[in-house]
């Protein structure tokens, strides 16, 4: 093993361990969450993951979703090109080839070019149409997000090009360049470096520490950003509800020990309702679906679960460390959510129609409402007559016994 190799290994153990160290506070935190049976049915889950993670079957419900599968896949085999040359570095002479053969691995590498070229043309698409063609989707008001998405897009545009930049060199080192069928992008990076005079093992170093640093910052930045959605959108697809749409979770009015009903405080909410809030991929659509959201009410569904993620990861220290005292957990509403957001949702279910990892945005706002109306006794004005004629009729409308066979 070379001094490279050596130090390849002891950082990505660092950085492993590191990573490690952060997924087991994210788990833990899910786990101050309420119970959740999520945990039956395997083979229909199972399924789920592989049409809507594999296959992005909602991704790709819109044609921009195109660009998203695109950089989903490409991704996927970059990180294969990527793991092949750590462990080239770290055990010279590894290969793909020495264990599934030429002909597999020329097919691999040819994808590896593909994607890595598709991807630039899908980050160079997707910010074309974020700063200059932005749809109702994407119009959102938080500038700390808009710079992250811009900052992660353009690391991975770098990564890319560095992995070309290795791959090419490579191909100088071993003999003049020329055009290989299986490498046809870094061969022709090649080409076009054959004249730049370069020292080429320097150079081929730059790029692979370059390229390695990058992945590694990635697996301790991805948890904290807008982009922890790679770790919570498979597991969410996983767990999503597979009974009818919109079934909302009971509660036991029976239950002598309840102190209150709804949710108020982050860790009210169920271990799966958490995951919600790992999953958001802040593509938007949810809040292009929502009636209230067109019609210029309060309500983004996007945002609601976007600042209650913030909240959580805001919170986390103190849910982990044993609580907050005699000053109690801080209430969701209204520091979090506003009140006229949450009566705003009309629980039509179309934001969890569009959502592609799964959130069940109108269980957290029913959960709210819960609290606000049989908890704190809180509810805008208009909701009285409603409530009233409830009790008085067991209806809204304030029908007569009468005439209850006529509608029911």
């Amino acid at each position: 093993m070379t001094v490279q190799g050596i130090v390849l290994l002891v950082l990505f153990a660092a950085v492993l361990a590191a990573f490690g160290a952060i997924l087991r506070m994210l788990i833990r935190l899910l786990r101050c969450g309420g119970a959740d049976p999520r945990f039956d049915r395997w083979g229909e889950r199972v399924k789920s993951v592989l049409l809507y993670v594999g296959a992005q079957a909602r991704v790709l419900a819109q044609p921009a979703g195109l660009g998203h599968f695109v950089i989903f896949w490409g991704f996927i085999f970059i990180t294969l090109g990527t793991a092949e040359h750590m462990l080239g570095m770290i055990v010279p002479g590894f290969g793909y080839e020495r264990i599934i053969g030429t002909s597999l691995d020329g097919i691999l590498s040819l994808l590896i070019e593909i994607f890595g070229l598709l991807v630039l043309v899908a980050i160079a698409v997707s910010l074309v149409r974020r700063f200059f063609f932005k749809p109702l989707r994407l119009r959102i008001d938080d500038p700390k997000a808009k710079i992250e998405a811009v900052f992660i897009l353009g690391l991975i545009s770098v990564l890319i090009l560095l992995m070309y930049g290795i791959r090419g060199t490579e191909m100088l080192m071993d003999g003049p360049p020329e055009t290989i069928a299986h490498a046809p992008v870094s061969s022709y990076v090649a080409g076009r470096m054959s004249g730049w005079g370069m020292n080429l093992p320097v150079a081929n170093a730059v790029f692979a520490w370059g390229h390695h640093l990058i992945i590694f910052f990635f697996l301790v930045y991805i948890p904290f950003s807008k982009h922890i959605h790679i770790l919570g959108a498979v597991p969410n697809v996983f767990f999503r509800n597979l009974g009818p749409p919109g079934t909302l979770n009971r509660m036991d009015f029976e239950d002598e020990t309840a102190e209150k009903y709804g949710v108020s405080e982050i860790q009210e909410f169920t271990w799966k309702q958490l995951l919600d809030l790992y999953a958001c991929t802040e593509c938007g659509r949810c809040q292009a679906a929502c009636p209230a959201f067109l019609t210029d009410k309060p309500l983004s569904p996007y945002r609601v679960i976007h600042r209650l993620r913030g909240h959580l990861m805001r919170e986390r220290g103190a849910l982990l460390g044993g609580g907050y005292g005699e000053s109690g957990a801080p209430q969701l509403v209204p520091e979090t959510v506003a009140e006229d957001e949450i009566w705003s949702c009309t629980t039509c279910g179309a934001c969890m129609q569009e959502c592609p990892p799964f959130i069940e945005h109108v269980q957290k706002f029913v959960d709210l409402r819960r609290y606000l109306v049989l908890t704190e006794s809180r509810f805008p004005q208009e909701m009285q007559p409603v409530f009233r004629n409830m009790e008085v009729n067991y209806n809204p409308w304030a029908l007569g016994f009468a005439s209850r066979a006529d509608w029911a």
